[in-house]
């Protein structure tokens, strides 16, 4: 009876199938490598087109190859920390057969083959979402070093000057504030401002 056997197979044969539909047809560059050697052993069709290399070129690869001469030698730590993990997931950068840097999101999972410790990996290009995210955290930094610029010329002014929000409370009081009107700072900040009348007042923030 190899009935159960021929069934073995048959389960075999379409996860497979099942399997190279997914590689093949996927829209996203993916491979397979060795987690021994880390050398790639099958590509789809995206990862030829997105990244330039033939197919031929890709299975005399490595992880490394892959990655700017820079950062190459991070591999190493990055496998360690990502592998103990079924569903790794990492942002890299990877270079292009033209020599072009990107910016990828990497997720990596196990792939089951008897005798074999492979891997199977899915590439997402966010080079423009990188790109805007580094350039808000600069345009942060130079907001930033500009506010604490201005705060600094504010404090060592030998004029007096008070800086105020909406409301009216004191959110910047300087030595020349102190000097002229004889409070210290920690004394107004937080509070409404103490130089005009009560009867004033109104009149004042018009």
């Amino acid at each position: 009876d190899i009935t159960e056997s021929r069934r073995t197979r048959d389960l075999v044969t379409q996860s497979e199938a099942r399997y190279r539909v997914l590689l093949e047809r996927n829209p996203c560059p993916m491979w397979v490598y060795d987690l021994e050697t880390t050398r790639i052993v099958e590509v789809n069709e995206t990862a030829i087109e997105q990244y330039g290399y033939s197919a031929d070129e890709f299975t005399h690869m490595t992880l490394a190859d892959l990655r700017p001469p820079e950062d190459r030698e991070s591999v190493t730590e990055m496998l360690k920390t990502m592998l103990p993990s079924p569903l790794g997931v990492h942002l890299s950068r990877h270079v292009r057969k033209d020599g072009k840097v990107i910016d990828v999101e990497v997720v990596g999972r196990p792939l089951h083959v008897p005798g074999r410790s492979l891997r199977l990996v899915v590439s997402a290009d966010v080079t423009d979402r990188v790109a805007a995210e580094r350039a808000a955290r600069d345009a942060e930094t130079r907001a930033r070093a500009t506010s604490e610029m201005l705060q600094s010329l504010i404090d060592v002014a030998p004029q007096a000057m008070v800086v105020v929000d909406r409301e009216w409370r004191v959110t910047r009081w300087n030595r020349g504030a102190e000097a002229l009107f004889g409070w210290k700072a920690d004394e107004v900040l937080g509070g409404p401002v103490p130089l005009v009348p009560g009867d004033e007042e109104d009149a004042s923030r018009r």
